[in-house]
């Protein structure tokens, strides 16, 4: 089965973790990114940045935690992350601590667009927010809604 790995409100303690219930998906165990890679606050959620020219370079490695999800489950999870217009899936690698610390893949959910001139680097790489509640899932007008007009066409 496949696995996924999140770093934000999908987390146990966060706002939309009921999503990961609902798809039937199991903990793993909490993991960290074996490269260093950049994490936003955007307000309501997070968002890790991808790897490529212009991009902030990377700050940690960031902390999360691995789920295993079926095919399905996996297309749903899709469909909640505004995937493939808010954010991309791609593959990355973690090391997962507990019950035994071993090397994995994962899918991972990255922002597909720049962010929002607001956006904050997470520095320690863990997002501590519970976040916001998405009973329809992410998308853009959730963070771009605080933002002024010519910042919003500046990035398009």
């Amino acid at each position: 089965m496949p696995l996924v790995f999140v770093y934000g409100t999908l987390m146990r303690a966060g706002a939309n973790h009921g999503v990961l219930l609902r798809l039937g998906c199991t903990f793993l165990g909490e993991a960290t990114t074996l490269e260093p890679c950049t994490l936003v606050d955007l307000g309501p959620y997070p968002a890790l940045l991808p790897l490529r020219d212009g991009a902030p370079p990377p700050t940690t490695r960031i902390e999360g935690e691995v789920w295993e999800i079926d095919d399905r489950a996996l297309r749903e999870l899709d469909a909640f992350e505004g995937y493939p217009e808010l954010y991309t899936r791609e593959r990355i690698a973690l090391r997962v601590a507990e019950p035994e610390a071993r090397e994995v893949d994962a899918f991972v959910y990255v922002l597909a667009r720049r962010p929002p001139a607001r956006a904050r680097v997470i520095a320690t790489g863990r997002y501590a927010a519970a976040g916001m509640a998405l009973p329809e899932g992410a998308a853009p007008d959730q963070f771009e809604a605080n933002e002024a007009p010519q910042e919003r066409r500046k990035r398009r």
